[in-house]
């Protein structure tokens, strides 16, 4: 691309800058490549932070010394060009085609991470032109039952740490960049590439450092990270209540009294008969049995791999025959692992949970590159704790849009002041980001309503190309905990009220479109930008 000189509004009168302007001028100047009596000129350009009054003493003041080179000098432009003109792009509906020579699907039975990448070329291009770019190839790649979050969608950085993430083996560094639709690959030769393709995790901290920032999982995070890793990935049997309450259930008793008989909870499981049976695939249930000792006469669990034929008790250290007890004890189910940690898993299910809401079995035309529950510190003491944080990206028919989200989520608590306080904070950080407010109720407490109607208000004043700094998506049990997507998933009472886009929902919340403020008939904020610019709730 062309060379681009910035020039501060503050500097504007200092004579080295204007010296500096005028070499760049000067150095402009050249003749045509094909037709030299065609020149090249420079092109001033105004910014839209000066007036024109204040552009044009800029450009006449510049004394160019006589004999250097051939009038005119320079042109000035006083209009943006489309492609740094998000505006006019948006409203004019053009959009550039893509144009391709050929493509390659590969598919695989087992998710891996290393994959060999060939590449492709159009039949014209030289294979033996290394160290040129002979033309680039596009990747892009969807994961279904994948144990980790593997990245799908990809910021627009450059930065160090991003592209050390992205890029292959052999590769350079140069050699890969992020495109109008995602990973782009500069093709240099026809060398088979071997290429590890990145886990989400490892994109969205990369581009949190390369931002100044210093990430880590927190302990939420990580359990929540250890649960999809058990599930392989299929969280969506956790959207359940009584499943979750089953746990909770569980989990919340004194030691020596978290397990519950195989009866009931065959029982508890009789109308979902399959759930029972991935459970213990799962290894989410353990079994083992629960027997009187003979000497405390207390009832203690006893895992199978426990059971010999002396069995020595917790409680009280001594040991017995299982002869003549077993038969008198009660087999039990006892949940392990990261299942077994109360406070429904100390958040991660509702952050496992919101985050299978956008998963694309759900929204169609909707990608993400999420992180769970994750702390970060700047270089100047600023903290960062979001509850999930995720790139986005969704193609419609018209267009691509792409952002970022940070999560605050609540299994059946409260939002308190304290959430939107953090929220407020990443808001601040983070102009542009979508900040998503989940929880598995069905129905928001007029305290929760109060608190967030202030965020929510604030997050509509608009940005830039007329998008909102801050939209708030806050979602509830009927949309998290329902396997519909919306509007689909509210009922039929609530839905008629409502006027969605159902093709490009987030894309219209980002651009103040066909989104209505509604829960259970409660708006949050009734004023808005126009009679349809309002929020889901």
């Amino acid at each position: 691309g062309r060379q681009v000189l910035p020039i501060p509004k503050q500097l504007i009168d200092n004579p080295d800058l204007k010296k500096a302007v005028i070499n760049f001028i000067i150095r402009s100047q050249t003749p045509h490549i094909y037709n030299p009596e065609i020149i090249e000129l420079a092109t001033i350009l105004k910014s839209r932070k000066i007036t024109e009054k204040e552009f044009e003493v800029f450009y006449e003041g510049l004394e160019i010394p006589d004999g250097t080179m051939k009038k005119p000098y320079y042109v000035t432009q006083d209009w943006y060009p489309r492609i740094w003109d998000e505006w006019t792009r948006e409203k004019d509906g053009a959009v550039p085609d893509d144009i391709f020579g050929e493509e390659k699907r590969m598919e695989f039975t087992d998710i891996k991470r290393s994959v060999n990448l060939s590449p492709l070329c159009p039949k014209f291009a030289s294979k033996f032109a290394y160290g040129r770019t002979s033309c680039a190839n596009e990747i892009s790649f969807n994961f279904y039952g994948a144990d980790q979050f593997l990245a799908e969608v990809f910021p627009k950085s450059s930065g160090d740490n991003f592209i050390r993430t992205i890029k292959s083996t052999i590769t350079r560094k140069k050699d890969w960049r992020i495109g109008r639709n995602g990973l782009v690959k500069l093709v240099r030769s026809d060398f088979v590439d071997h290429w590890s393709i990145p886990l989400a995790q490892n994109i969205f901290f990369a581009w949190l450092k390369d931002i100044g920032w210093k990430p880590k999982l927190s302990t939420p995070g990580i359990i929540a990270k250890q649960i999809y890793n058990q599930l392989e990935g299929r969280v969506e049997f956790l959207a359940n209540e009584k499943l979750l309450e089953l746990f909770e259930h569980m989990n919340n008793g004194p030691q020596g009294e978290r397990e519950r008989s195989v009866a009931e909870i065959k029982s508890r499981l009789k109308k979902l008969p399959h759930l029972h049976d991935y459970l213990i695939d799962r290894d989410i249930f353990k079994i083992g049995i629960k027997i009187k000792c003979p000497n405390c006469l207390r009832n203690s669990w006893y895992s199978a791999d426990e059971i010999s034929q002396k069995i020595k008790c917790p409680r009280c250290l001594n040991e017995f025959s299982s002869i003549g007890h077993i038969d008198k004890g009660k087999w039990c189910y006892r949940t392990t692992g990261p299942f077994s940690i109360p406070g429904y898993a100390d958040g991660g299910f509702s952050v496992l949970l919101a985050l299978n809401f956008f998963g694309e079995h759900r929204m169609h035309d909707l990608r993400i590159t999420p992180t769970f529950s994750f702390n970060a510190t700047d270089s100047r003491g600023n903290d960062l704790e979001a509850d999930f944080g995720a790139f986005w990206q969704e193609s419609s028919s018209r267009s691509v849009a792409d952002g970022v989200m940070f999560g605050e989520c609540k299994t059946f608590g409260l939002f308190e002041k304290r959430d939107i306080q953090r929220m407020t904070s990443i808001a601040k950080q983070f102009p542009g980001a979508m900040l998503v407010f989940c929880t598995l109720k069905k129905k928001l407490d007029k305290s929760e309503i109060k608190l967030l109607t202030k965020i929510t208000k604030a997050g509509r004043k608009y940005w830039k190309n007329e998008r909102p700094i801050n939209p708030v998506l806050i979602l509830t049990g009927n949309e998290i905990l329902n396997m519909n997507r919306p509007p689909h998933c509210w009922k039929q009472s609530v839905a008629k009220n409502l006027i969605v886009s159902t093709v490009s929902w987030i894309y219209a919340m980002l651009h103040n479109k066909f989104i209505w403020n509604f829960h259970h008939g409660t708006n949050i904020g009734k004023k808005s930008f126009s009679d349809v610019n309002k929020i889901i709730i």
